[in-house]
């Protein structure tokens, strides 16, 4: 069993002397994403043709940095150095980015949707039904709602409604578990990707899967408590935008705040991911190492 302590300072001791390449991969990953969101937002409200083009796009490009930015962490991890260099020649591995990319996010849709389908169905019949016993909805403006009445009725209608209500939130819980379990299933995807490409190996996204969901076996809810170890961080982080939010927002230009709130996000992503990186391929490392010195997997299972 893996130490949490022991991969972040792992981490800690393999980032000294390396982090400014992992900082300048961080800040350029983060810029080109944070162009590519916004240009992909601008065509979505502007009703543009080019939306799903500039999300492909988006989504391609996003999934290569992604898996550049892995490739570099796997070979300080290796070898005790990372150069620039590194992350460049993580870029040029395309094909492998986008289908792990494709082949995760398509898994994780598969198994929301198995959850989404039957919630949607159960909460829209429940909305109709409890709205059609108060209103005329065909009488109804959509620019003209009483909000504040369709909102009350809802609330008491849910209570009318009991089993059902009960039956939504269940349905939530038992979604937001799955997920959160197949989550963790997949999480080694990038890693085992970005190792095998790394190594001049041919790694397919859904071996890297099934290597991934071979890994996390028995150690599910290990994985989940390292992710949880890094909330502080992130809390702590987020206690600036909090205060800048609460005393600034309404005396400064939407546009400046927005960008105000870009830059400082960017800073902390920056400083704070090739630390979270580092640590979590340092926990891929202690995974695969067990499996094989349990037997559980061999080295050639990676090839």
């Amino acid at each position: 069993m893996f130490s949490i302590r022991e991969c972040k300072n792992l981490a800690k001791k393999q980032l000294k002397g390396n982090s400014a390449v992992l900082i300048a991969a961080s800040l350029i990953t983060f810029f080109v994403t944070l162009i590519l969101d916004t240009t992909q937002q601008v065509f979505s409200v502007n009703g543009s043709p080019l939306a799903l083009f500039v999300f492909v796009i988006n989504f391609c490009i996003t999934a290569v940095l992604t898996l550049a930015f892995y490739y570099a962490c796997v070979k300080l991890a290796k070898t005790g150095s990372v150069s620039f260099s590194d992350f460049t020649s993580g870029l040029t591995h395309i094909k492998a980015g986008i289908t792990n990319s494709i082949w995760h996010n398509l898994w994780i849709f598969i198994w929301s949707l198995l959850f989404i389908i039957p919630l949607s169905v159960v909460s829209g019949t429940l909305i109709m039904t409890v709205l059609a016993s108060k209103f005329d909805l065909n009488a109804l403006d959509p620019e003209n709602l009483p909000i504040m009445e369709i909102k009350n009725e809802l609330i008491r209608g849910l209570s009318n409604y009991i089993g059902i209500t009960i039956f939504l939130v269940i349905g939530i819980i038992a979604f937001v578990i799955v997920i959160t379990i197949k989550s963790i299933q997949y999480s080694q995807m990038t890693a085992i990707m970005a190792e095998a490409a790394l190594e001049n190996k041919k790694m397919s996204a859904s071996k890297a899967m099934a290597l991934s969901i071979e890994l996390t076996k028995g150690h599910k809810m290990k994985i989940f408590t390292f992710f949880l170890s890094f909330i502080g961080w992130f809390i702590l982080a987020s206690i600036p935008l909090v205060i800048i939010a609460e005393t600034a927002s309404e005396s400064i230009n939407p546009v400046l705040h927005a960008l105000l709130n870009s830059a400082y996000i960017g800073i902390v992503v920056t400083f704070l991911v090739p630390y979270m990186a580092t640590s979590f391929i340092n926990v891929y490392g202690y995974l695969k190492q067990y499996a094989i010195n349990t037997k559980h997997l061999s080295l050639s299972d990676f090839q």
